[in-house]
């Protein structure tokens, strides 16, 4: 209801310059509110749309019935058309707004970055960097900025750029080579690309020298990208999560309940 609200006092011309400003940042940061403003701003351009034909249709019923010089038969003969008219236009905004939600909901209801993974990821932000520490003391980053910058904002454009960097990425020290292939798996799941990021989030769930904490990570967003390609298989995953009672399993429960309501 809140985001509601600040929709449409924004498509009104409501909001102050700053809290425009703001809004339009948040918009910027989040896909799924950016879809809601599209969809309310396509409902209200349609009833406006609609009251305007209405209009014209009044103009011409005045237009038509002005030799008759009849107020009270032209009121009684054009006010039923514009209530009806009206009614009309509610209609149909409503209908098109719940056919473009069941859409997005339901046509395709694991579109990435609208729906259950942009979820889970808000929720549940990895820390995809990393850093070391210099003789002098001083820490200094393992990984690119720019690499880590394409995660951190979910930048899908340049997934691919993430994609390379990580792939290519070596080192002598074991969490540097396992934290840079956690963060290949989320590139991949960037990238829609859901087979490599299950194949690459399997290597690590495999593997002896990755720690329990790392599992439970590359496991949920694994079980995530089995989500994107198939239903089922993605619910047992989360479904074996959830029953473990660990890190992600709160999570897990509310993507379930989300996927069945």
């Amino acid at each position: 209801m809140e985001d509601f609200n600040k929709i449409q006092d924004y498509l009104l011309n409501k909001l102050s310059a700053e809290d425009q400003k703001n809004f339009e940042q948040k918009v910027a940061e989040n896909p799924e509110l950016a879809s809601l403003l599209e969809l309310q701003r396509f409902e209200m351009e349609t009833i406006d749309q609609l009251e305007e034909d209405s209009l014209r249709e009044k103009a011409v019923g005045l237009k038509n019935n002005k030799e008759q010089n009849n107020t009270e038969a032209i009121t009684k003969k054009l006010q039923p058309v514009r209530s009806k008219k009206r009614n009309w236009a509610m209609w149909a905004a409503a209908a098109s707004v719940a056919l473009l939600i069941g859409f997005f909901l339901f046509q395709n209801p694991f579109n990435f970055d609208q729906n259950l993974t942009a979820y889970a990821y808000d929720k549940e932000n990895p820390v995809y960097s990393i850093s070391s520490i210099r003789a002098s003391g001083e820490e200094a980053p393992v990984f690119d900025n720019q690499a880590i910058n394409i995660l951190q904002s979910r930048d899908q454009t340049n997934a691919t750029v993430a994609i390379k960097y990580f792939s290519d990425f070596t080192s002598n020290n074991t969490n540097e080579s396992l934290r840079a292939k956690m963060n290949l798996g989320h590139a991949f799941l960037l990238n829609k690309n859901f087979e490599k990021a299950i194949e690459t989030f399997n290597s690590l769930l495999s593997s002896n020298e990755v720690s329990n904490r790392d599992k439970e990570e590359a496991a949920f967003y694994q079980a995530l990208a089995s989500l994107e390609l198939n239903t089922t298989n993605g619910i047992e995953k989360l479904n074996v999560i959830q029953k473990a009672g660990k890190r992600f399993s709160p999570l897990a429960k509310d993507i379930l309940e989300q996927v069945n309501n």
